[in-house]
């Protein structure tokens, strides 16, 4: 008799985290195919539901855009990027957040103008997205934040930005 409940004591838990598993299976699926990376260091985990629609969003450039390699203020961020990624992308929002505040209400973010409909749907999606990036690199720890998510934050703002300058002008 002590022999089984032996067994069952050692069961209990693995067999526990299975059920819990397969009940909550469509959650965690759903959480699994937005999960890119999972590091131990830190134990960072990047989401590509950020990033991708304000890739989608700024795909497309519109007319009377300025080509990327033109612009020393992207040039500047992408080395910052190289050097310390989550400063460059604290810094790209600051620059964004810039070109936004005659449209927004004077604020520290550049939600408002959204909310009042003075910039296209899709630009409204990346600006968004961004900002959601921008928090949680401000909550990541340095080593968290790469240079290759920070190079394509840049990239990214500076689009937006580029877009919100010649749609104002």
């Amino acid at each position: 008799m002590q022999a089984v409940i032996d067994i069952l004591d050692i069961l209990v838990w693995p067999i526990t985290v299975l059920l819990l598993a397969f009940g909550f299976r469509s959650q965690l699926s759903a959480l699994l195919a937005r999960v890119s990376r999972i590091g131990y260091d830190g134990f960072s985990v990047r989401f590509q539901r950020l990033l991708g629609p304000a890739e989608q969003a700024l795909s497309a450039e519109r007319g009377g855009e300025v080509r990327a390699e033109r612009q020393p203020r992207e040039a500047r961020l992408q080395r910052l990027a190289e050097q310390a990624p989550r400063a460059a992308i604290l810094e790209a929002w600051a620059d964004l957040t810039e070109v936004l505040s005659p449209v927004s209400d004077g604020g520290d973010t550049a939600l408002p103008a959204i909310k009042r409909h003075t910039m296209a749907a899709d630009d409204s999606v990346a600006i968004r997205a961004l900002a959601d990036i921008r928090d949680d690199a401000l909550a990541a720890d340095d080593r968290e934040v790469t240079h290759d998510m920070a190079s394509r934050y840049v990239r990214l703002a500076c689009r937006a930005r580029r877009r919100i300058e010649t749609g104002a002008a």
